[in-house]
């Protein structure tokens, strides 16, 4: 059977969707800070989007031994931002398209 490019987009899809059926989250694994920050990025960035500063949410991590900078929480942060954005596919181009006006007061 000839594989076309609907067979390949369809397979990409479906490997998109799929989960593990549980997360292998070993207790004896090391993560770096970039893995954890990445890791908890939907609910740091909900909280973003709920009024928490840079500020608060650091608080927040060092009550719990995660010890990181402004600067460097917000790159992660923008990092997985990007990440979803690419991820969400290129903006539909007639969407960004500016509108053309035409003067015909003649």
């Amino acid at each position: 059977m000839a594989l076309t490019m609907k067979h390949i987009q369809s397979a990409l899809d479906h490997l998109g969707r799929l989960r593990p059926a549980r997360l292998n989250l070993s207790a004896k694994r090391d993560f770096s800070l970039r893995e954890a920050v990445l890791f908890m990025a939907p609910k740091l960035t909900e909280m973003k989007e709920l009024g928490f500063t840079t500020k608060e949410l650091m608080a927040a991590l060092a009550e719990r031994e995660i010890i990181i900078k402004a600067p460097t929480l917000n790159r992660y942060l923008n990092e997985y931002q990007a990440d979803r954005s690419r991820k969400a596919g290129p903006p539909d181009e007639t969407a960004t398209a500016p509108a053309v006006v035409s003067d015909v007061s003649e």
